[in-house]
């Protein structure tokens, strides 16, 4: 023991020895404890540490089983309604009020779906309108509903022109063209090329467009004014606005080729410019303000998060590490209105939809199946809530049609 040890080659007065004895053996018995009480931590951390190899062991076999079964996953999503047309659709949308969802097509149709019924031998049968073309081109490219104004909205078209049109009749209301068939209504500053995209602002009577003249602009839909012009180097695919619930709600942003751009609109003063933010042609952009991301879908196969609060790369979603995806392209994404869920258009007959849109993670995708052909281009999506706590996808495809998806 440590205190015979101590006094073996010392002497000490009798009273002092047995006060040092006692002080030793008291040393003894609580070095002893100590140990005991290590030994018993040390057989704890032991017990620990193989539950925590346990649990890496099970969640690592979960994840391949939820990897392996992505494909089957596609039955929580059921297409319960499918529009046939006569050419490709290239854009959907569904009106704030979750009642009308529209697309438009390659031969020049606006089709309006009644998403009030959402038993498919009950649905209503669609309202259809051919809008009239310049000569150009009758394609249309895209279609939004006005957020100020739900009775309008808003078509892209290949023949350089924007209409506006009823969002109940789909009626053209209004034309933004250069050349129009009364000069006194064209507008010297609207687009001189096919025109790609755009968006409405939430609170102003402002919309956006995108254009292959290298052009974004911002107008005043109720004046019919060009307010704001935004110069690119190359086509501009797509635009959108950012929410006016975030403090950043006069922001713009764009794509044009590999780059994102978010303008001030108020200044047109560039707030961030990504010159390489995909290694392909970005075609889809989406803003949230409920997670505070921006979305874009490129071509290469990435769908990238953006944080508005430093504009770093949040992560990036490499869709082709998918099974059968190995050659997918993104096309147009948006997220769900609680931003939860981002659900992107692709090249490979498929709606992928991601769970769990947070800072912390992304959650693997389910897949909504477009067509049972193979090779099928979705090329635009878009949510629908028709009922509280039910959620809806519309997705429009080059098989020429347009589908509704619910869970």
């Amino acid at each position: 023991m440590w205190g015979e040890e101590a006094m073996s080659d010392a002497y000490y007065p009798p009273e002092l020895e047995k006060d040092i004895r006692l002080h030793f053996a008291q040393y003894d018995k609580f070095a002893a404890k100590v140990l005991t009480e290590f030994r018993e931590l040390q057989a704890e951390a032991n017990k620990l540490w193989q539950s925590n190899n346990r649990l890496q062991q099970e969640n690592a076999q979960l994840h391949q089983q939820i990897t392996a079964g992505v494909g089957s996953r596609a039955e929580a999503w059921e297409n319960v309604y499918t529009h046939k047309g006569d050419r490709e659709v290239h854009g959907v949308a569904v009106r704030a009020d979750s009642k009308v969802a529209a697309s438009v097509d390659w031969c020049g149709r606006l089709t309006l779906l009644d998403l009030e019924q959402v038993t498919p031998k009950q649905w209503r049968p669609p309202q259809t309108v051919t809008l009239p073309s310049t000569g150009q081109s009758t394609g249309l490219y895209a279609v939004a509903f006005a957020k100020t104004v739900p009775s309008i909205l808003g078509v892209a078209a290949a023949d350089n022109n924007v209409y506006l049109c009823d969002s109940v009749t789909g009626e053209k209301k209004d034309t933004f063209s250069v050349v129009d068939t009364d000069t006194a209504t064209a507008i010297p500053k609207a687009h001189r090329d096919e025109v790609n995209g755009l968006d409405f602002h939430h609170s102003q009577n402002v919309m956006c467009t995108a254009s292959d003249d290298q052009r974004c602009l911002i107008w005043d839909f109720k004046e019919r004014t060009v307010l704001r012009q935004l110069d690119h180097h190359s086509q501009v695919y797509s635009c959108t606005f950012f929410s006016s619930s975030v403090p950043m709600q006069f922001n713009i942003a764009t794509c044009a080729k590999h780059a994102i751009s978010v303008y001030d609109m108020r200044t047109c003063k560039t707030v961030t410019h990504v010159p390489d933010a995909h290694n392909d042609d970005i075609i889809g952009l989406d803003f949230s303000a409920a997670n505070g991301f921006l979305a874009s879908g490129s071509d290469d196969g990435t769908i990238s998060l953006w944080d508005h609060r430093n504009w770093k790369l949040f992560k990036t979603i490499d869709t082709r590490n998918l099974e059968g995806l190995t050659g997918n392209s993104v096309k147009r994404l948006r997220f769900s209105p609680d931003g939860n869920q981002l659900a992107a258009g692709c090249v490979t007959s498929c709606v992928l939809v991601y769970d769990g849109i947070t800072e912390e993670a992304v959650g693997l995708p389910s897949r909504a199946i477009s067509s049972p052909a193979s090779d099928v281009c979705v090329f635009d999506v878009a949510w629908a809530e028709p009922q509280p706590g039910s959620k809806m996808l519309i997705s429009g495809a080059h098989d020429k049609t347009t589908r509704i998806w619910a869970q």
